[in-house]
This record gives structure tokens, sequence and C-alpha cells, in this order.
């Protein structure tokens, strides 16, 4: 059921980003210090042992770029101004043997200026408080709870019991007033208004408006009602409502709608590599995207790219251009030459701020180009924008259309890459083959449409009974495909057969009434297997003597 979030989960978060921005601040003495040495050894007036002239005016260029892009981001938006000025002083010539006396002047005047800039950022550790208001409630990671305002009771009482058993969790309101006072508590997934309440006509379009105003993101509304007229559907529209249902109500309709307000698509959190060698700066991109729900990644050694991506499978790729071994522009292209990679975003975040370069980043694969320093509200919006369409456009690729699954194909190639990476850590997968129990019976009797249904069903069941980690496909036909990653056999087992349970006391609708369905299921696992198709086999194996059996049970392969 949905719970109450911490006000210490979210505290830990904000005081990451604090810690991470502390960091920040003990670094700049020294590394202001290491500016004024480097830039005095570029001059000749001083020398550091063990680096050559050239690789001195380099590591110069190198950090003054990472202070203009960390500065702002902490808090230093003056120290980010000043280091971009200086950069482009650098970059322009300023540390050649040929620089004009005045120009040497010119950078050294602003060497010392990055100190006084400082002084313009947060110059006290008391001011670095990230504290802000936070939320009484949010709604916590895979709780599907869903608002029903309707003042039939009977009905009221039939639509959660039948949502319940679709891993849904209702709760119900019979008035519009009694709905307002909980919506000041806690934002639900999704609202179930009908348009007529006990506070009169279109009152649940007036309460749909109140909440539409008070909360930036508005939840997805769904709106039932007798009337069809137009008054009627354009108070709806008005108020938000992404979908209108018409009573007598029916229950099929109204979960292909929850479907298609995407309740579920984005159940999975956001995943973001980054790709940065300035440290701390990466860390705080973290924290930041974190602070939303994101998961992340971070990259310290580009070599690494390429498996990194294969096993983390980012959503998004946020990746500096400028770096000491090798440039964002050529991991890019790295990440590129794989057919399978080629949709995913990369955005470069750099202090760049050459015009021709950034158009450089974007030809060679590059989706958009961030100039930092980027604030916490910019970044998290710009990754989250793009990364729902990247899932948008990767869904209509890679799902199969009629049960909302991963496809055949992408589920073995998910499958391929989740064996690689439980033999390379040595830890345990489970794959599960599972086959409905004499489905062309089904099909036979009441017809393909309900059939179609049918499907539906049990790919809701597992989408959303299932863990984030686990990756679930339609295999073909009736048959579906789990992937169930850090899993040993006997947890699988006992997951699957809760499962076969569950889904035995489902009703589906036909037009006589309604009747039920079962399913068998096949196990296999790595160890023993260690190739994608032995694994694959050995679960399809397991399956046909489940059905042997009986039908309507589990089977784990002997090998």
């Amino acid at each position: 059921m949905a719970m109450l979030k911490s006000r210490g989960h979210q505290a830990t978060k904000l005081e990451k980003l604090h810690s991470l921005r502390l960091n920040y601040v003990e670094q700049l003495p020294s590394r202001l210090a290491s500016v004024k040495r480097l830039w005095l050894d570029c001059q000749g007036s001083a020398r550091v042992a063990g680096l050559t002239s050239e690789g001195t005016c380099k590591e110069l260029i190198h950090q003054v770029h990472g202070l203009a892009g960390s500065g702002g981001t902490f808090g230093y938006t003056a120290l980010s101004d000043v280091a971009k000025k200086l950069e482009a002083h650098l970059l322009s010539g300023g540390v050649s043997r040929s620089c004009s006396v005045e120009e040497r002047q010119v950078i050294s005047a602003l060497v010392d200026e990055l100190a006084v800039a400082v002084e313009q950022g947060i110059p006290h550790r008391s001011e670095l408080n990230t504290e802000a208001p936070l939320p009484i409630w949010d709604v916590p990671p895979g709780e599907q709870l869903v608002y029903l305002v309707e003042d039939d009771s009977d009905l009221s009482l039939d639509i959660a019991q039948r949502l319940e058993d679709y891993g849904y969790r209702l709760r119900v309101f019979g008035d519009a007033v009694s709905a307002e006072q909980a919506l000041q508590e806690f934002c639900p997934a999704a609202m179930i208004v009908d348009l007529n309440l006990p506070e009169g006509e279109l009152a649940g379009a007036r309460l749909a408006q109140a909440y539409k105003l008070r909360f930036k993101d508005k939840t997805p509304l769904i709106f039932i009602s007798a009337r069809d007229d137009w008054t009627a559907r354009l108070a709806a529209a008005r108020a938000g409502g992404q979908v209108y249902i018409g009573k007598p109500l029916d229950f099929g309709e109204l979960l292909n709608s929850l479907d298609a307000v995407g309740l579920w698509a984005d159940e999975e959190p956001y995943r973001v590599l980054i790709v940065d060698d300035e440290a701390v700066l990466a860390q705080g991109y973290a924290a930041i995207l974190q602070e939303v729900g994101m998961h992340t990644l971070l990259v310290d050694d580009v070599s690494s790219l390429i498996t990194l991506v294969s096993e983390f499978q980012p959503d998004l790729i946020l990746m500096d251009i400028n770096m000491p071994e090798c440039s964002g522009l050529d991991a890019a292209a790295v990440v590129r030459q794989k057919t399978e990679w080629l949709s995913i975003p990369i955005v470069f975040l750099s202090a760049e701020s050459d015009a021709e370069r950034q158009m450089e980043a974007l030809r060679l694969g590059g989706d958009d180009f961030l100039a930092k320093p980027v604030s916490t509200e910019f970044l998290q919006m710009a990754v989250r924008m793009r990364i729902r369409r990247f899932r948008k456009l990767r869904s209509r690729m890679q799902v199969d259309t009629l049960s909302g699954l991963l496809n055949h194909a992408t589920l073995k190639t998910r499958l391929e890459a989740e064996v690689s990476r439980s033999l390379r850590h040595d830890n345990s997968l489970v794959f599960a083959m599972i086959d409905l129990d004499n489905f062309k019976a089904v099909n036979d009797t009441y017809g393909h449409p309900v059939g179609d249904e049918v499907i539906k069903n049990i790919s809701r069941l597992l989408a959303q009974r299932l863990r984030q980690s686990d990756i679930v496909g339609r295999y073909g036909g009736e048959e579906f495909g789990i992937i169930l990653p850090d899993t040993s056999i006997a947890a699988a087992e006992e997951l699957l057969d809760e499962l076969r349970e569950q889904f035995s006391i489902l009703k589906h609708r036909c037009k006589s009434g309604e009747f039920s369905c079962t399913f068998s299921v096949g196990l296999a696992a790595v160890p023993p297997s260690a190739d994608v198709d032995e694994l694959i086999d050995s679960a399809d194996s397991a399956l046909y003597r489940a059905k042997g059996e009986g039908r309507n049970r589990i089977s784990v392969s002997a090998e």
C-alpha cells in the first residue's frame, strides 16, 4: 500500500548535495593556488618538476575549464563567469610565446579575480544549506495509488476490487470535499473522477480544476460519467481530463485507459550515465538527479564506457566535452558505433563556449548541448524531458503492441546482456518461460477479442507484480519470458508460484459472463547454463514438462 515517504529519506539526499558543496568549498583554495602556480610556470617565472611547459599550459587550461563548469553549479556564478573569460584568453593564445605583454597582464588580472569571485558566491558554510520545503507526501516508487471519487458505493467497490487485482491501490471518496482534503496531503498516481458528485452537476470537473491550480504537475485524470453531451465533455477537457468513459462502465476500457495515461510506463527510474573527469562536479550532478528519483552511474575511466553502457543500459548519457584522456566527442563517436545504441540520447554538458565546437559535438552524435553552469531545476527538467522522448521512441521499436511488454527480439537482446553481466560478476540469474494453459480453447470458445483481453490481463499482472529490476516480454503467441537477475531458483519458484495463484483467481469477462485461466512455468538458471540459447532451451523443456504433468504448475530444469 502507499506509504508516507520519510522526511529523513529526502533529507539524506539534500545532505548529500550539501556535503558535496562543502567538499567543493574546501577544495577551492588549493585549486586557485594551483591555477596561479601553473600560470606563473607558463610565463616562465616558475617550473613544475616533471611537466613540460606545453604540458603545464594544457593543465592550466584544463583546470580553468573545470572551474568554469563547476562554479555555478555549486553557487559560485561569478567564479564561473571569470573562469570562462580566462579560458577564452588562454585558448586564444595567452599561453604562447608570441602573446603580447598587454594580453598577459589581462590574464594575470583575471587569475587574481578568481579569488575575488569566490567571495561573490557562497562565502560562508552556513549559507550552503540546501534545505527547501519538503512535500509531506510523495508517491513511493512502484506504488500505484489511485484516487477514485465516485458517489455510487456499489460501483466504487466493484472498481476498487477489480483494479486491486491488477496491482493498483485505491482510496475511495464519495464526494468532492473529502477528496480535496486528501489532496492536501498526498498526490496520487492517478485520479478517476465521476463528473457529477453530491456537490452538484460537474462538481468532479471543479474538483479537478482546483487540483490543477494547486499543483504544477497534475496527476493523470480519468473522468467517468453517465452524461455524454458536449457541455459535460468540454468541462472534463478544460479540467485536464485525458480520458472520458461513459456509464455503464466498461472495466476493460478503464484498465486500458490507465495504461494509456502511462501509470506503469515510467515506473522504472530513469537511468543516467555521467561521464565527467571533474569528480566533485560529477557527484554533484548525480546528487541533483538522484534528488528526483533517477539512478545514476559515474564513469571515471572512459575506456570502460562500452562495458558500463552495456551493463547499466542508460536512458541518457550526460558527458563533458573537454576531458584530458579522451574528448567527449571521441567517446560519443565510439558509443554511436554500436547500432543498438544509436538512439540513446547523449547530452553534452560543458563550459565549452566555441559555437563551432558545440555544433561539432551535435554532428558527431550528440543530441543536445547544455552550457555549464546549469541550474538544478533546468538540469532535472532537461534530462527528464529527453528521457521521456527516448522511452516513447524506444517503446515503439521494442514493445509488443498487444501486451505492452518487450517484444521477442528485444527480450532476447536483454537476456544476452543479463547473462553476460551475470557471468562476469558471478551472480545468479533465472529465466522463466510462461505459457497460458488451453489458450486455443479460450479463442475457440469466447473469440479472439476475448483472448486478446486475456493476453493483456496476464501482461498487466506480470508488469505490475514483478520487481523493477526484472525484465518481462512476450515471447510469442501466448508465451511470455521473464528475466530475474540476482535471483536463486528457489526464490524464482516462490515468486512465480505466487503469480500463478494470483492469475488463476482473476476473472476475465465475456458475453456470457466470466471465466478463469491458468498458466504453466518452466525455470532455468545461470549457472549451470552459460549460454543464452542453452538457457532458453532448458526453460522451454521444463515448461513442456509442466504441461505434460497436468498444467497450472511450475517445473524446474534438471540441468
